[in-house]
């Protein structure tokens, strides 16, 4: 089975993260794309302080009316601790996994725990998301095939420059956000005072 993971913080889910998933499940034909909300990421820190079961309901009011094909999951979340993407690849064993990843993660895969191991479990796609970033991306990819042998694939895109933290501070200061996130996560958003 060709599995797509679609990882992140999703703090919140907005129209990119959108765009992005509909254009991975496209590009590689997958038989399953499965979102899977960040329980602690270890790279970056989480300063909104949202609960995972309500980025995980945000992630399933955007994300699940796209397509039968995703699904959302509570793996990382459930499991607790940091959440390390070599042990979400290695519970998909037996499955081709393909792990979607943004520019700034690409950029410091060597870095990740476990790269070596990771690389040769799964294939990676990006998608640019500045049109300045193309070539850093393709000499970055270059770069891990050399060394590790990593398997990665750019999908060609406009790039749609949309970001979580933008979002959140906008609505921190007031501002309409409505054409950026889904109409279900606005709802999550305004119903539960996130962000504010």
């Amino acid at each position: 089975m060709k599995t797509g993971i679609y990882g992140g913080t999703f703090s919140p889910v907005h129209m990119g993260h959108v765009r992005s998933c509909s254009l991975f499940l496209d590009a590689f034909c997958l038989d399953r794309l499965v979102v899977m909300p960040a329980g602690i990421p270890p790279h970056k820190e989480m300063t909104d302080r949202v609960a995972g079961d309500v980025r995980l309901e945000m992630c399933r009011a955007a994300f699940l009316p796209l397509s039968p094909k995703i699904e959302v999951s509570d793996f990382e979340i459930k499991k607790g601790g940091k959440s390390y993407t070599i042990d979400t690849v290695r519970h998909y064993a037996g499955d081709d996994v393909v792990l979607l990843c943004g520019t700034d993660m690409l950029l410091c895969l060597d870095c990740w725990m476990r790269a070596a191991e990771l690389m040769s479990l799964c294939q990676f796609a990006v998608i640019p998301r500045r049109a300045d970033e193309t070539e850093k991306i393709l000499r970055c990819a270059e770069r891990l095939k050399r060394e590790y042998g990593a398997r990665i694939s750019v999908i060609d895109a406009e790039p749609l420059e949309v970001s979580s933290s933008e979002i959140r501070e906008r609505i921190r200061c007031g501002d309409d956000v409505s054409s950026l996130v889904p109409g279900g996560v606005m709802e999550i958003i305004r119903d539960r005072g996130l962000y504010r």
